[in-house]
């Protein structure tokens, strides 16, 4: 679905949506792999494993994380921890990112258009 297809109004329950691996060549794979359960192509509700970590990256709309379990450190603007809401404009660097050694975290991400990740390296 792109983001052109994406219905008006839609609601989903997240216990009904499958988790899938989120894979790229730059993160973790395997039993350390980030999962997620894509809602619609600018909404994702995602799980970082304890310790999991993705390098410097951007985006390239505006990004809103949502979090919900756990907490995530975003390089040194430091941590952000459940019931907390943080904003990212498109094409600002930043990371990396690294979930809590002992909880990872859960988080909403919802973005101004499609997700995209642009890497630093």
């Amino acid at each position: 679905m792109s983001i052109d297809d994406t219905p008006a109004v839609w609601a989903k329950v997240l216990d009904e949506e499958p988790w899938v691996p989120f894979e790229d060549p730059h993160l973790p794979g395997g039993d350390h792999a980030a999962q997620v359960k894509i809602l619609a192509p600018n909404v994702f509700y995602a799980w970082f494993p304890p310790g999991y970590s993705a390098p410097e990256h951007s985006h390239p709309f505006n990004t809103t994380y949502h979090m919900v379990k756990g907490a995530l450190r975003f390089g040194e603007e430091g941590w952000v921890r459940a019931g907390s809401v943080r904003a990212v404009q498109a094409g600002h660097v930043y990371g990396p990112e690294e979930a809590d050694p002992v909880d990872g975290c859960e988080f909403l991400l919802v973005s101004d258009g499609a997700i995209g990740i642009d890497w630093s390296e």
